[in-house]
């Protein structure tokens, strides 16, 4: 196989060791547990590791390893407890996206071609059908006539592709029944250690994956949590240690902690102003982020016009609000269609610059979902404004201004405003918004 699948064939080589056979056999029970977790997805593949897409496989057979890692307990899903905080949200994505998208471009194109035509996809044929409520229930018209499915006309079916408001599509098996459109997948920062271990060791950063019912599932911020989930220390492609949860039963609070003294020290220490600095080599000072930025970085990919691209490393920086922009701008990547900024600064970074300012990148869902530009005062959230001291949580990336000179800017995952040392916002002003200042971090810079 090639090199692009080499996490893959790694992941089959590690589940080999799990379950103490060969490779070829860890290959046959990856098979197998594709077909029965992934079943479209695996007939489409030709029911061969070998017809998935690279990207694909690699998911898949990560996603194989963490569901046949040794499991702890019982009760509250699978795997070992870790007690912690979550800290930030990262993304979700859809492992699906490339394959629907190209169904819509075939059918949005010449939708009668492909429904008797079909579409290639990673050597495979994969067929098209026009998905329709008749009679109370969803049906699928393809080449040869209609499937009659058993979801209810009132439903959603995971296999419903939208084309617009009076037209959908779905993609066929071999059989012409439907296959599968979506297989989600979430990623967070986790600060955190299993039950048995924090209380002795303490916590450490860590990301959590979601999959399946937790890929979707939005956890609170800045509350200590109980969760279970299956670990590996080295992540995927040596990307850090990782925590994958498919189950979203959790609990809030500390009462796995016993009471007493330490129940009191627990309660301190949870406080999320006082748990962010126990986030170790993440903990940077703001005046030498860029340098811990450049030192930290991993080469991540080269552009179209060969301009190697790096993926910072996750940082826990604290400051005043310098500028803020509740408003945000429109924008085709996020997918809630805005998101926003702001930046922070303090007295050590200003000594040589009075200006000097970090500029941090909110996504729409980090705001809209976890209250990255609000503040918790009396049960309420408000917009924080100018002056408020903030913790951001997040990934550092950089960029060169129009002076030539390197910047660094974090693209928040969490942001967590101090109550006792935040002031809530009145209606936005022209200034507030103001963002002309941030050398070339606004609009305009490279991100």
């Amino acid at each position: 196989m090639s090199e692009e699948r080499e996490i893959g064939n790694n992941c089959i080589d590690e589940a080999a060791k799990i379950l103490g056979v060969s490779e070829e056999e860890a290959l046959a029970s990856f098979g197998s547990w594709m077909n029965e977790t992934f079943p479209d997805m695996w007939e489409a593949a030709g029911s061969s590791a070998q017809g998935l897409d690279d990207d694909d496989y690699n998911d898949f057979a990560d996603m194989f390893v963490c569901a046949n890692r040794p499991s702890g307990g019982g009760g509250g899903g699978s795997g070992e407890e870790w007690v912690g905080m979550f800290i930030g949200f990262d993304r979700r994505f859809d492992l699906m996206k490339r394959k629907r998208e190209a169904a819509i471009d075939i059918a949005t194109a010449d939708l009668s071609g492909a429904i008797n035509n079909g579409f290639q996809y990673n050597g495979n044929k994969v067929g098209i059908g026009r998905a329709f409520r008749a009679e109370g229930v969803w049906r699928a018209e393809h080449s040869t006539g209609t499937f009659v499915s058993k979801d209810s006309a009132d439903d959603n079916p995971n296999w419903v592709i939208p084309l617009n408001e009076k037209l959908s599509i779905c993609m066929l098996k071999a059989d012409n029944t439907p296959q599968r459109a979506t297989a989600m997948k979430s990623v967070w920062a986790f600060h955190g250690n299993s039950k048995d271990k924090f209380l002795e060791e303490g916590p450490m950063l860590i990301t959590v994956e979601g999959a399946f019912e937790g890929a979707t599932h939005d956890w609170n911020l800045w509350q200590p949590i109980t969760v279970k989930g299956t670990f590996d220390p080295e992540g995927w492609n040596g990307a850090g240690p990782t925590l994958s949860i498919s189950n979203t039963n959790a609990t809030y609070g500390l009462d796995w902690v016993p009471e007493g003294k330490k129940r009191d020290t627990a309660s301190n220490l949870f406080k999320p102003e006082q748990y962010l600095t126990t986030t170790g080599d993440a903990a940077v000072n703001v005046k030498d982020l860029l340098e811990h930025h450049l030192d930290n970085r991993r080469e991540s990919y080269t552009d179209r016009n060969g301009v190697q691209r790096y993926d910072g490393p996750m940082v826990c920086i604290v400051g005043g609000v310098m500028d803020i922009n509740h408003e945000g701008r429109e924008s085709q990547w996020d997918p809630t269609g805005r998101d926003y900024w702001l930046s922070i600064s303090t007295q050590v970074l200003r000594r040589e610059n009075p200006n000097a300012r970090i500029g941090i990148g909110v996504s729409g869902m980090v705001k809209e979902n976890h209250n990255a530009l609000s503040v918790l005062k009396s049960g309420e959230w408000l917009p924080f404004a100018k002056g408020s001291r903030v913790w951001v949580v997040g990934r550092t990336e950089s960029y060169t201004n129009q002076d030539g000179d390197e910047v660094v800017k974090v693209q928040a995952h969490g942001i967590y405003a101090v109550p006792h040392k935040s002031i809530p916002a009145k209606k936005p002003s022209e200034s507030s918004n103001d963002l002309g200042n941030l050398d070339g971090f606004s609009a305009g810079g490279d991100y």
